[in-house]
């Protein structure tokens, strides 16, 4: 799903965090960096994150703009100072590093054609690869959620295949909760991306959230 509508409001990722943790959405402990503040005194457990944070760093990955598996304060500083010198005008935003799971996606588009859809699915950087997804038409029951699940290639991995530790009903809640928020805002509420949410055994994470809002 893109991003790029004109007219419309996109919200950078802690702006769009903060509303999805409104509508129930599990969100990483986190604190965001303006530009040429300093990362000290941070009361978070690591490992963590650091992501280039702002309308114009959508695509963070590609850019460069993300660093993973940060394990202690001095390389924390060592990253920050990197990132603010190849993004000078940026915020970022450090939070906790969500461990193991299966990574799935939540997308929500107002379809000119079919309404408000939510897509449920296989997620990370392989969405597009993989193309495990299925389509609902808003609203939806969680009887149709759990449906969709089970329709899914990868659907078993929720299930504990092969050991695989993943709290299954936090995401089907998670499903319902991000498509009765979009139900009840589909005035105002334009396109919604979840990718990845990690599912592990303390429940359902969405550690990258997208929102383009009516302008």
């Amino acid at each position: 799903m893109g991003l790029d509508l004109p007219d419309n409001v996109v919200l950078d990722e802690h702006e769009a965090k903060e509303m999805a943790a409104e509508w129930g959405v599990g969100i990483p402990s986190s604190i965001k960096v303006g530009p040429g503040e300093g990362v000290g005194g941070m009361d978070l457990a690591y490992p963590l994150v650091m992501k280039v944070c702002g309308t114009d760093y959508i695509h963070k990955t590609e850019l460069g703009g993300v660093h993973l598996n940060i394990s202690n304060f001095e390389e924390l500083e060592v990253i920050h100072r990197e990132m603010a010198d190849r993004f000078p005008e940026a915020s970022f935003l450090v939070e906790e590093q969500v461990q193991g799971g299966v990574e799935m996606i939540i997308g929500l588009v107002d379809d000119q054609t079919f309404g408000h859809v939510i897509m449920v699915g296989m997620g990370g950087v392989l969405t597009e690869l993989l193309r495990d997804v299925v389509f609902l038409s808003l609203p939806v029951t969680r009887n149709e959620v759990e449906m969709a699940l089970d329709d899914l290639k990868g659907g078993d991995l929720l299930k504990g295949f092969r050991g695989i530790e993943a709290d299954r009903e936090s995401f089907i809640e998670l499903v319902c909760s991000v498509a009765d928020a979009a139900w009840k805002n589909r005035g105002s509420l334009i396109e919604m991306d979840l990718n990845p949410v990690i599912v592990n055994k303390d429940g359902a994470t969405a550690v990258d959230v997208k929102i383009v809002m009516k302008g």
